[in-house]
């Protein structure tokens, strides 16, 4: 994927993300949107933009999205306190997308990442109505020194996280 965002007060307020492989992006502001894309093409007319929203009901089983390539000790510790769940290993920032799309629960990462990796992801499920925590489960914050983002847990409903976190 390929990742813009822009950080006003230590937080996300503007993100882009682009699948090239999947011809889609995600993008957000004030509300975010998914647009299907041509390589070539002009950009979609907002008529053809898909405002996303994240899910609104409690399940009765989780869907994690985890890294497929960084699952660490401490997030396989983090999921193993959780009964009926399901963990869907995926790549990049696609975990954001699809928690602002309403197709996940929530993604757990403890592993170190760069504040570029996640600002992006940050804004769209903001706008979505998601949230993103630190590994304590405050609001996650940037600016941090040389951009080390830390640990984070984002979340497909602010409720959630306040249900889950401390599982």
């Amino acid at each position: 994927t390929i990742n813009i965002a822009l950080i006003a007060n230590n937080r996300p307020v503007i993100g882009v993300i682009f699948a090239p492989k999947k011809s889609r992006i995600w993008f957000a502001g004030a509300t975010a949107y998914a647009v299907d894309v041509t390589a070539g093409a002009a950009f979609a007319l907002k008529d053809d933009w898909r405002k996303l929203s994240v899910g609104l009901e409690t399940p009765e089983k989780f869907l994690a999205l985890v890294s497929k390539s960084h699952l660490d000790a401490d997030t396989r510790f983090y999921l193993s306190r959780f009964k009926n769940l399901e963990i869907a290993p995926m790549g990049s920032s696609l975990k954001f997308c699809l928690l602002a799309e309403g197709r996940g629960d929530f993604y757990p990462r403890f592993g170190p990442t760069m504040e570029w990796d996640v600002a992006a992801g940050h804004a769209i499920i903001s706008a979505a109505g998601g949230v993103v925590v630190d590994g304590e489960g405050r609001p996650f914050r940037y600016g941090k020194d040389r951009f080390q983002s830390g640990a984070f847990v984002a979340f497909g409903r602010e409720s959630l996280a306040h249900r889950l976190f401390a599982a």
